[in-house]
């Protein structure tokens, strides 16, 4: 029998595998302190679907199918994997029914991959291109996933969407007050 050697093909390093939702929480937690209290970060469980699909339509075309084909291949590969998904958001205290939703993520049990769902302007803007480009972005490891959200919140959508909210804080911040 043929010996097995996987360890020159695996890494045993210690990665940093910090939840990324955590990661991002930490991130944008600094938002309050840099807007005096007037905009927060949240991270969020998001239960919806964080991309794009085609709802299949049901036709009732009048008749029983009998037969029903079976793929062994949807029998394989992950088991038990879990999926968490999170959403990002900006709002106000003052005025919490206005949020600006900036991306979602998505992981599985071992934390990385993410994938990250930019709104579409704001992947625009930091993807350096025009209209309609790459929104879905996939970060390996931890690193990868903190350099894309602070690009993002450094985009000139993000901060246009904070001083929005600071004006949202600014009108409204009275009527709180009085509530």
């Amino acid at each position: 029998m043929e010996k097995i050697e996987l360890k020159d093909k695996l890494s045993f390093n210690t990665e940093d595998l910090t939840a990324p939702n955590i990661v991002i929480e930490n991130i944008v937690s600094q938002i309050n302190g840099e807007t005096d209290g007037m905009v927060f970060g949240s991270v969020e469980k998001y239960e919806g679907a964080v991309e794009s699909y085609v709802s299949p339509s049901i036709l009732d075309l009048g008749f029983i199918k009998t037969e029903t084909k079976v793929d062994i291949q949807e029998s394989l590969g992950k088991i038990g994997d879990e999926v968490h998904k999170y959403e990002f958001f900006l709002n106000t205290p003052v005025y919490e029914q206005y949020q600006y939703r900036v991306c979602f993520i998505e992981y599985g049990t071992a934390n990385y991959p993410v994938k990250v769902i930019v709104e579409q302007s704001i992947a625009d803007e930091i993807n350096k291109s025009g209209y309609n480009s790459k929104y879905v972005y996939l970060c390996r490891n931890r690193s990868e996933l903190e350099n894309l959200i602070i690009n993002v919140i450094y985009s000139k959508k993000v901060i246009s969407v904070i001083q929005e909210l600071i004006n949202i804080y600014q009108i409204h911040k009275d009527k709180k007050d009085i509530v």
